[in-house]
C-alpha cells in the first residue's frame, strides 16, 4: 500500500499527461497486472527471449564452423587436383586408353577425406585441366569422376555405420568398380561419337581402366594405411561426428 501511494503521488504531478499516465498505471495499482519491467513471462510465440538469443548464437557458431570446414575442403580439393594433373605426366597408353594411376590414387584419398562430392569435383577439374593441356583425353571424365564419387559414397554413405577397415575396403572397391565397369561403359559413347573411334565397344575400356585403377588403388591403400596409423582418419571422423 505504501508503494502504491508513493507511485500515485509521483505520477500525480505529471501535468498535461497526468490522465494518460494514471490510466496506464491503474491496472498495476489494482494488482491486475505487473509492470513490464518485472514481467518475465514467456511471450506469445511460446519461446523465451533468452532461449532465442542462445539459439541465434549457437547457429552463428555452427555456420562459422561449417564455413571454415568448407574452406579447408576446397583447399584440399585444389591440392589434390594439382597432384592429379602433375601425376598425369606418369601415364601410359593401354588398349586405346591413356591410363593415369595417380588420378585413381587421388580419387580414393579425396573420397575418404573430403567426401563424394568434393572428390568428384576435384576429378572433374583435373580431367578438364589435363584435357586443356593435352595431357589427357575426354575419356578421363567418366574414367575418374565415377570412381571418385562411388569411392566417397561407399565410405561416407553406404558403409557409414560400419568399422573403419570395412569402410576403407568399400572405398577401394568403389573406385575399382566405378572406374573400370561404370566408367568404362560410359566411355564408349564418348569414344564412338565424340572421338570418332569406330572400333570402340561397350566393354572395350573396362579392362584398361581396371588395370589403371588397380595400380592407383594399391598405392592409395598404402598411403591411407599410413595415415590411419598416424590417426589422421580418426581426427577426420571426429570432425564429421561433431559437425553432424
Amino acid at each position: 500500500m505504501i508503494f502504491q501511494h508513493c507511485c500515485f503521488e509521483i505520477y500525480a504531478g505529471g501535468g498535461a499527461s497526468e490522465g494518460v499516465i494514471n490510466s496506464a498505471r491503474e491496472p498495476v495499482f489494482r494488482g491486475e497486472r505487473r509492470l513490464s519491467s518485472l514481467d518475465r513471462s514467456v511471450p506469445m510465440d511460446g519461446v523465451c527471449p533468452a532461449v532465442l538469443s542462445f539459439r541465434d548464437r549457437k547457429e552463428d557458431i555452427t555456420m562459422n564452423k561449417n564455413s571454415k570446414t568448407n574452406i579447408r575442403k576446397l583447399a584440399a580439393a585444389a591440392l589434390l587436383t594439382a597432384v592429379a594433373v602433375v601425376g598425369s605426366l606418369f601415364s601410359f597408353p593401354f588398349l586405346g586408353a591413356k591410363c593415369s594411376p595417380v588420378q585413381h590414387l587421388v580419387n580414393i584419398i579425396g573420397g575418404v577425406y573430403l567426401g563424394p562430392w568434393y572428390a568428384m569435383g576435384s576429378a572433374f577439374c583435373a580431367s578438364l585441366i589435363r584435357l586443356l593441356l593435352g595431357l589427357g583425353s575426354p575419356l578421363a571424365f567418366p574414367g575418374s569422376m565415377v570412381g571418385a564419387l562411388l569411392s566417397g559414397a561407399m565410405y561416407h554413405m553406404i558403409l557409414k555405420h560400419k568399422g573403419q577397415w570395412i569402410r576403407l575396403i568399400g572405398a577401394y572397391i568403389g573406385e575399382l568398380f566405378g572406374t573400370s565397369v561404370i566408367g568404362g561403359m560410359l566411355s564408349f559413347p564418348i569414344a564412338y561419337f565424340v572421338m570418332e573411334n569406330t572400333a570402340a565397344t561397350l566393354f572395350g575400356f573396362v579392362f584398361p581402366f581396371f588395370v589403371s585403377s588397380v595400380v592407383g588403388t594399391v598405392a592409395a591403400s598404402i598411403i591411407v594405411s599410413s595415415m590411419k596409423k598416424a590417426r589422421l582418419l580418426e581426427i577426420f571422423d571426429d570432425e564429421e561426428k561433431a559437425k553432424n
